[in-house]
């Protein structure tokens, strides 16, 4: 597998995490055979571990958090 290909695969096993976290829309992918497929799930795995995701996460829900508490303090006159 091309090392481009692995990196498209993985950035789209990140983007496919974060959608489900924060119920967004996500375009769908092409994979080119098994191989690509179980690179993906072996991706999906390592992302489910992944530190630096897990705080990128964290920090997305508590910026949500703090843009629904400003929207919810503004009186409309």
């Amino acid at each position: 597998m091309i090392e481009l290909r692995k990196l498209e695969i993985k950035e789209y096993a990140e983007a496919v995490i974060y959608a489900f976290e924060f119920k967004e829309p996500i375009t769908s992918f092409c994979f080119r055979g098994k191989n690509e497929l179980g690179y993906f799930l072996e991706c999906m795995n390592d992302f489910k571990k992944s530190i630096n995701l897990i705080n990128l996460i964290e920090e997305e829900r508590n910026k949500r958090k703090n843009i629904k508490k400003i929207s919810d303090s503004i009186i409309l006159a």
